[in-house]
């Protein structure tokens, strides 16, 4: 039997890193995503619903955003991405939404792991990908030049360094690896790809070709997969930033 009909509703324009995720397993797998969203930075301008319509100019909150009481309901973090299932069901949060699109298409590629293990071995890496991205934040926001207190940007900063560390001696091992489990493309590569873009691409002092060269020839192998365009826009969106979107 078919599986319901996912429907992802997005924040902000893409390219975005948290969107991004599904939208890559979408493409190896062939599950259909129906996407609505808005303008990077017009998230103010538009009702949060399951379906969302723009608000009257005079609707238009001066600070945060407008949130139905259904969306905040179904979706307890009142955060993008969340999947609206038309079963009635909900799933929020970046990487369990991507879970579920790769759930829903195991029977073309097994993106989750083949057994038990390897979809707790996969878990690993989401959590730990998880890790750098709530701890490393503010040395992205310093990398932009925000202003923070000089204690918490080093300790971020070397979190950073210390993560990309570990991951670059992983990936040396057996002679050298492409995937981080099994041996071949899993929902691990895919959101840890997503997420080390962001610090490869704009964080100051952090060269990953010199630093770190596995990660660097891992991020390089995985974006020159025909699905991974999506992140390859994510990247040149970057180039011409001077501010960090997702972090607004």
């Amino acid at each position: 039997p078919r599986g319901p009909r996912l429907m992802l509703r997005l924040l902000c324009e893409r390219p975005h890193h948290r969107t991004i995720k599904s939208l890559i397993v979408s493409k190896f797998n062939g599950i259909s995503l129906e996407c609505r969203g808005w303008a990077l930075g017009d998230g103010k301008k538009w009702l949060w619903d399951e379906n969302p319509q723009q608000l009257e100019e005079t609707a238009v909150p001066p600070v945060g955003f407008t949130k139905s009481e259904i969306f905040l309901k179904k979706n307890v973090s009142g955060e993008l991405p969340v999947a609206f299932l038309s079963t009635g069901e909900t799933v929020f949060e970046c990487n369990s939404v991507a879970r579920l699109v790769a759930r829903l298409g195991e029977k073309n590629i097994q993106l989750y792991g083949t057994n038990a293990i390897q979809s707790s071995m996969i878990d690993s890496w989401l959590d730990y990908v998880k890790t750098l991205e709530h701890t490393g934040t503010p040395y992205l926001y310093h990398s932009f030049n925000y202003k923070l207190d000089s204690a918490t940007v080093e300790a971020a900063e070397k979190f950073v360094h210390n993560w990309f560390s570990s991951v670059d001696s992983f990936l040396c091992q057996d002679g050298g690896r492409q995937f981080l489990v099994a041996e071949c493309i899993t929902l691990a590569d895919i959101v840890t790809c997503c997420t080390i873009v962001l610090y490869a691409d704009v964080g100051k002092g952090l060269h990953i070709e010199e630093q770190y060269p596995a990660v660097a020839k891992y991020l390089t192998h995985k974006l020159n997969m025909p699905q991974f365009d999506d992140l390859v826009d994510l990247r040149n969106f970057l180039s011409r930033r001077e501010s960090p979107p997702w972090l607004t």
